[in-house]
C-alpha cells in the first residue's frame, strides 16, 4: 500500500463567529442557493392576489402564472416538468391525491403527492380552462399560452417577472431555488 496523507479540517470554535454577510450567502451542497420560507410565501401571496384581481377584470395571465406558481412551490416539481404537465396526469378523485410525473430527471417518470389544497386548486383550474372552451382532455397540456403549451423558460420567466417585482430576484437563484 502506497503513503497516504491525512488531512486535518479544523472547524471554527463556538468563540468565533461567521459574519452575517457570510450567512446571506450559504449554498447547498450542489451549490443552489434557497429562497426562505417567508420569501416563498411573498411570492405566492402575491401571484395569488393577482390572479384574483384579473378574474375580476376578466384577464387570464395571472389565473395560470398562479396554479404555475402553486404546482412548483407544493410539489418541488421542475420547471420542465410543471411545464409538461398534461390534465390525465393530475389524480385527483376520491381519495386521491397525486401527480404523475412524466420524463423527470433522468428520463425517468414518478409520482408526487400532493397537498389537499393543491388537488382543490387543481381541480378548480381545470374547471375554469373548460369553461373558457380550452381542451382540457387526457393528452392536452395544463398550461397552454396562445403559442401552444408553455415551456420551462415560460415557467422561469414567469417566476423571474414576480422575483423582480418583489426585489428577492438574484442573479444566482434561478426558479429551482423554490425548490426545497
Amino acid at each position: 500500500m502506497g503513503n497516504t496523507a491525512s488531512k486535518v479540517v479544523q472547524f471554527p470554535s463556538k468563540s468565533e463567529k461567521v459574519s452575517p454577510k457570510a450567512d446571506r450567502h450559504i449554498k447547498n451542497l450542489d451549490g443552489i442557493k434557497y429562497f426562505n420560507l417567508q420569501q416563498i410565501k411573498l411570492l405566492r401571496r402575491t401571484v395569488r392576489d393577482q390572479a384574483t384581481l384579473d378574474l375580476e377584470r376578466g384577464q387570464v395571465t395571472a389565473v395560470r402564472e398562479w396554479m404555475a406558481v402553486d404546482l412548483t412551490t407544493c410539489t418541488g416539481l421542475r420547471v420542465a416538468e410543471a411545464a409538461n404537465v398534461r390534465c390525465r396526469d393530475i389524480k385527483a378523485g376520491y381519495g386521491e391525491c397525486a401527480l404523475f410525473v412524466r420524463d423527470g430527471k433522468g428520463s425517468r417518470s414518478r409520482t408526487v403527492q400532493i397537498p389537499d389544497s393543491l388537488k382543490k386548486h387543481l381541480k378548480q383550474y381545470i374547471a375554469w380552462k373548460a369553461s373558457r372552451n380550452e381542451p382540457t382532455g387526457t393528452d392536452d397540456h395544463l398550461f397552454v399560452g396562445q403559442r401552444g403549451p408553455w415551456t420551462a423558460q415560460a415557467v422561469q420567466q414567469l417566476t423571474k417577472k414576480y422575483l423582480k417585482a418583489l426585489g428577492l430576484y438574484e442573479n444566482e437563484k434561478s426558479v429551482h431555488a423554490l425548490r426545497q
